[in-house]
């Protein structure tokens, strides 16, 4: 005899959230539903998860379409940005995620967010440099950012 339950978090070893198993009785009443990591398996209990899952999926491809077309308009476009720099072309601090979503804004009007940008570290020197955009975990693109000095005043 087993219990079937849905998941309502990832266990190890059992499943993953929104998943149905089949569990020792014993396991399911004096584990899983009193932890609130499972409730039982019934047949509404069953079509609220698959009502979820299609919601999320439907959302998650509305998310994938719109960052596609951000890709198709931005993929291989230059930003500049002005920062102060020594005679050596170092700068004086460095051009972050921040600065190439403000640059990519002024020089393009998209309105991207820094966790979309992927730099492994800052900018610190004038120059062109390739920056990857990942406006969606299956959608990435890369831009050229060109750092120049600033004009002293």
């Amino acid at each position: 005899m087993s219990a079937r339950l849905i998941l309502t978090e990832d266990i190890a070893g059992l499943g993953y959230k929104g998943e149905v198993v089949e569990v020792a009785p014993g396991y399911a009443r004096n584990y899983l539903i009193p932890r609130n990591k499972a409730v039982k398996a019934t047949p509404r209990a069953i079509a609220h998860v698959q009502a979820l899952k299609q919601a999320k999926l439907t959302e998650f491809l509305r998310l994938k379409s719109d960052a596609e077309q951000i890709a198709t308009r931005l993929v291989g476009k230059m930003v500049v940005i002005a920062a102060r720099a020594s005679e050596a072309g170092n700068l004086y601090g460095s051009v972050g995620a921040r600065d190439v979503v403000e640059a990519v804004r002024r020089d393009t009007g998209f309105n991207l967010e820094e966790q979309h940008v992927v730099l492994e570290t800052p900018i610190r020197q004038v120059g062109t440099f390739p920056v990857t955009i990942r406006p969606h975990e299956e959608v990435q693109f890369p831009i050229t950012v060109d750092v120049y000095p600033a004009e002293e005043q």
